[in-house]
C-alpha cells in the first residue's frame, strides 16, 4: 500500500481488522483474567510494541468482566477524553465515567461532575489523580482492578539545596513561628554541609543522618495551618526530615564548573493505591521496573512484537554545543546555532509532515522560530521529550527528529531506582552503585541506560511507524537522532531490523569533535570511500599519533559490534613474515 495512503491511515478502521492487534487482545484478555483468578495482589504488565493495538485490546476486553469495578489511568487529559469515546462506544455511556480537570471545567463539552463519574463501574482519569500522592480511593472508591495506559511519571522525588533552608528559615522568622528556631538550626546543618563538600572537594552521594526529628514532630501540625505561599516555603524542610527518618533520603555532592553543588534529595513511598495494577506499555522492561520484586510479573510473551524493516534511522552528529539544554538558552548565540541546525534537519527530511522533539527548556523557543514555517513546503510540529499530548497526535508524519540528549539529573535516577526496588537507603547501596559521584553500569546505570532508549522508543514512535501491518512490520518512516552518544548495538534492540545510517556531510560548525577514539575513528572512517583503510591512514584524519592507535587495539576490536553498524569492522595486525597490516573493512 502508498506510503501514507487514506486508507492506511484510517486508523480505526485498520484495527479493526488488523490480525496482530488481534492477537494483542487476546493476550491482554487472557493476562487480565489470570490477574482476577489470583488471590495475589501486585503490579503486573502487558509489554507490546507501540501501533499493536494494546488500549484497543483493553477496552474490547472490558466487556468480558462486567461484575469488576475497573480504574483506568492514562498520562494527560486529551488521552482520557478519546479513551472515553471509544470505552462508551463499547459499553455504554451508563457503565463509563471520566473526570479530569478539564472535563470538570467544561473543556471536552459540558461540565463533567466527579461525584457522578466515579459512580461508574470503569472510570477513566489520568496518572496524576490516580497515582498521585493523595489516595483517589474516597472519590473513586475501591476497585478490583487498575490499569495503567503508559509508564506512569508520577514519583515525588525533590531535591533541596542549602538557598532552600535559608528560605524556610527566614519564612518561619516572618511568619512567627515558635519553632523557627529549629528552621535557624536545620540551615547551619545545611551550609555546614555545604562547607564540608567545598572543603573535600569530591563528587559524591552519600547517606544523611536526621539532624533533627523534633523539628518534624513540633513543625508540622504549625505549618500545615499556613497559607499555601508559606507552606511551599516551609514544608519541602520538613519532608526531607521525615524521608531521612524513614530511609528515603540521600545526599548529592556533585561537581560543576561553578564549584560543588549540593543537592538533599529525597522521595516518596510507591503509590499503590489499588491491590492489584496492570501496566500496559512497550518499554516496562527499560523504565525501571525490571529492578522491582514485580519484575516476574513482567508477561513479555503476552504482546506482539514489531519488525522495524521500514524504519530508516540516521544518526546525526551532535553540533557545536553544550550538552545541557539550559546552557544553550541562556546562550544567545547557542540558540541561534541549535535552530539553525534543526532547520538543516528539516530541509533533509523525507515527508511534508516532520515531527521535531526537543528538550522542554528549548521547546517555546524552537516553535516560536520553526514551528509553522514553510522550510520546502514542509510543516512542522514541535512537541518536547515526554508526553505533551495524545500519542496518535502526530501519527501522520514520514520523519520524526529526535534532537538532544533526555538526561535526567543523576540523583533523580538514584533516587527512581530506590522506589523501583523499594529498597531503604544505606551507605552500602550507594557505594556499590553509585559511588564517587557516578553511576556504575551495574542496576542504577543500567537503569539510566534504558530509560534514555525508553524515551527514543515511545517518542520516535509517535509518527508513522507506530502503524503495523497484519505482517507485524511497521509503516515507512525515517527517524533522525542527534545524541551526543548513541549505542546503535542498543538501538538496534529497541528497533530491530530498521536500516541505519551515519550522516557526515554536515557544515563544521554543525559538528562537534566527539570525545573518545574509537567515537573519533567511526566519524573518520564515514568520510572514506576506501574499503580498506589501514590504521596509519586514520591518523591524517584524526590527527593523531600511530602509536596512540595502536594502543587502542583492544579498544576497537571491543567495538566491533559498534562498528558494525556503521559498515565496518576492525581486523587487528599481525607480525612476522605473513603477517597484515591493523585495517578497518568495510562490510558488504
Amino acid at each position: 500500500m502508498p506510503d501514507g495512503s487514506p486508507s492506511f491511515l484510517n486508523h480505526a478502521s485498520n484495527l479493526q481488522a488488523s490480525q496482530i492487534v488481534a492477537k494483542t487482545g487476546e493476550g491482554v484478555l487472557q493476562l487480565i483474567r489470570e490477574i482476577t483468578q489470583r488471590h495475589a495482589s501486585g503490579t503486573y504488565f502487558f509489554r507490546s510494541d507501540t501501533g499493536t493495538g494494546k488500549t484497543t485490546g483493553m477496552v474490547a476486553a472490558l466487556k468480558h468482566f462486567p461484575c469488576m469495578r475497573i480504574a483506568i489511568a492514562v498520562p494527560t487529559t486529551q488521552d482520557a477524553q478519546m479513551l472515553y469515546e471509544r470505552t462508551t462506544e463499547q459499553l455504554g455511556s451508563d457503565c463509563v465515567g471520566v473526570w479530569t480537570r478539564d472535563h470538570e471545567d467544561g473543556v471536552y463539552g459540558n461540565p463533567v461532575s466527579r461525584e457522578i463519574a466515579t459512580r461508574k463501574q470503569v472510570f477513566i482519569g489520568t496518572h496524576m489523580f490516580l497515582l498521585g500522592e493523595t489516595d483517589p480511593r474516597r472519590h473513586v472508591g475501591e476497585r478490583d482492578l487498575l490499569i495503567v495506559d503508559e509508564i506512569p511519571q508520577t514519583m515525588q522525588i525533590q531535591a533541596l539545596t542549602p538557598q532552600d533552608f535559608t528560605k524556610a528559615r527566614e519564612r518561619a522568622y516572618a511568619v512567627g513561628l515558635s519553632c523557627a528556631g529549629s528552621f535557624a538550626r536545620a540551615a547551619e546543618w545545611a551550609t555546614l554541609r555545604q562547607m564540608n563538600a567545598e572543603r573535600v572537594q569530591q563528587a559524591d552521594f552519600r547517606t544523611l543522618a536526621l539532624p533533627n526529628r523534633d523539628l518534624v514532630q513540633a513543625a508540622i501540625a504549625e505549618v500545615d495551618k499556613l497559607p499555601v505561599q508559606d507552606r511551599d516555603i516551609l514544608k519541602p524542610v520538613l519532608d526531607l526530615f521525615e524521608a531521612l527518618d524513614a530511609g528515603r533520603g540521600f545526599e548529592r555532592v556533585q561537581r560543576t564548573g561553578k564549584g560543588h553543588r549540593l543537592h538533599f534529595v529525597y522521595f516518596g513511598e510507591p503509590n499503590v493505591w489499588f491491590p492489584k495494577r496492570l501496566i500496559l506499555s512497550a518499554t516496562p522492561h527499560l523504565d525501571g521496573f525490571q529492578h522491582s520484586p514485580s519484575a516476574n510479573n513482567m508477561n513479555e510473551e503476552a504482546g506482539s512484537f514489531v519488525r522495524y524493516d521500514r524504519l530508516h534511522i540516521h544518526e546525526v552528529p551532535w553540533p557545536d554545543l553544550p550538552k545541557a539544554a539550559h546552557d544553550i538558552v541562556q546562550d544567545c548565540e547557542a540558540k541561534r546555532l541549535a535552530v539553525d541546525h534543526m532547520r538543516e534537519l528539516i530541509s533533509r527530511t523525507k515527508s511534508d509532515q516532520v515531527l521535531l522533539v526537543v528538550p522542554k527548556a528549548l521547546r517555546d523557543e524552537i516553535k516560536k522560530n520553526l514551528e509553522g514555517e514553510p522550510i520546502q513546503q514542509k510543516q512542522v510540529h514541535v512537541t518536547n521529550w515526554g508526553r505533551d499530548v495524545g500519542s496518535n497526535e502526530y501519527r501522520d508524519c514520514g520523519d520524526v527528529i529526535l534532537w538532544s540528549n533526555f538526561h535526567k539529573p543523576k540523583h533523580t535516577t538514584v533516587a527512581e531506582w530506590f522506589v523501583y526496588s523499594e529498597q531503604k537507603v544505606n551507605k552500602f547501596l550507594l557505594k556499590e552503585h553509585a559511588g564517587g559521584g557516578k553511576l556504575k553500569p551495574e542496576t542504577i546505570g543500567e537503569l539510566q541506560q534504558g530509560q534514555l532508549y525508553a524515551q527514543i522508543k515511545q517518542m520516535g514512535c509517535r509518527g508513522r511507524a507506530r502503524y503495523v501491518d497484519d505482517d507485524g512490520v511497521c509503516q515507512p518512516m525515517h527517524l533522525w537522532i542527534c545524541w551526543d552518544d548513541l549505542d546503535p548495538p542498543q538501538l538496534h534492540r529497541v528497533f530491530p531490523r530498521a536500516e541505519f545510517t551515519q550522516e557526515t556531510n554536515f557544515e563544521p560548525r554543525f559538528i562537534k569533535r566527539p570525545t573518545g577514539t574509537v567515537k573519533r575513528a567511526i566519524l573518520a572512517l564515514g568520510q572514506q570511500q576506501n574499503d580498506v583503510v589501514f590504521l596509519e591512514e586514520l591518523t591524517f584524519m584524526m590527527e593523531v599519533k600511530l602509536k596512540t592507535l595502536q594502543n587502542r587495539t583492544s579498544d576497537f576490536l571491543e567495538a566491533n559490534e559498534t562498528l558494525g553498524f556503521y559498515g565496518w569492522r576492525f581486523v587487528a595486525g599481525q607480525k612476522g613474515r605473513h603477517g597484515q597490516r591493523a585495517r578497518f573493512e568495510r562490510l558488504k
